[in-house]
């Protein structure tokens, strides 16, 4: 609670990198009152990243927080610009107004989910009150398929509710790839 980061992470490979917190797939983790403006850069394999958390699951809670920073990957499973990872959650009253730039060129890469404010959100999860500014640029030349969305880069089983996305969503993917102004996917 009442938290923040303001320092640049840079990192190689890793499973879950957030700006507040890495992972708490596990436990139940209430994130209040917290902001991130520090960059996030991976120069290889990321499998969740997140403004705010990377992984966030077990009814994991990130309320009235924001993210400024900017997130830069190749490889990603899920990346948010306030969650990664999102599984029987809520967001609320969160706003993302970094840029997330995925540039996944190399053929042996590749991109999953990518959306504003959560990149893998998935059974059980809630996206109240929550708005993206940042532009989320994808390029892929090898995908799983991916989605990629303004808010979300997958909506399955997951209630968006009073979301708004004022940011670009820009898709260079592959074929049977997914993109939308709300959800990917």
């Amino acid at each position: 609670k009442d938290c923040y980061n303001i320092g640049n992470i840079n990192i190689d490979t890793a499973i879950c990198i957030g700006g507040i917190v890495g992972d708490s797939i596990d436990i139940t983790a209430t994130v209040n009152r917290c902001y991130n403006t520090g960059n996030i850069n991976s120069t290889t394999r990321v499998a969740y990243v997140g403004g705010i958390k990377g992984c966030s699951g077990a009814s994991g809670i990130v309320v009235n927080s924001y993210n400024l920073g900017n997130i830069t990957t190749k490889q990603v499973t899920g990346a948010g610009g306030i969650i990664g990872y999102h599984k029987w959650g809520v967001i609320g009253n969160c706003y993302n107004r970094g840029n997330i730039k995925v540039n996944g060129q190399d053929p042996e890469t590749y991109v999953d989910l990518v959306g504003g404010i959560a990149g893998d959100q998935t059974v059980g999860c809630r996206i109240i009150n929550c708005y993206n500014v940042g532009t989320v640029d994808v390029t892929a030349k090898k995908a799983n398929p991916p989605g990629v969305g303004g808010i979300s880069g997958i909506d399955y089983w997951a209630l968006l509710k009073n979301t708004v996305n004022f940011g670009t969503v820009k898709v260079d993917l592959v074929n049977n790839s997914r993109a939308g102004g709300i959800a990917g996917t």
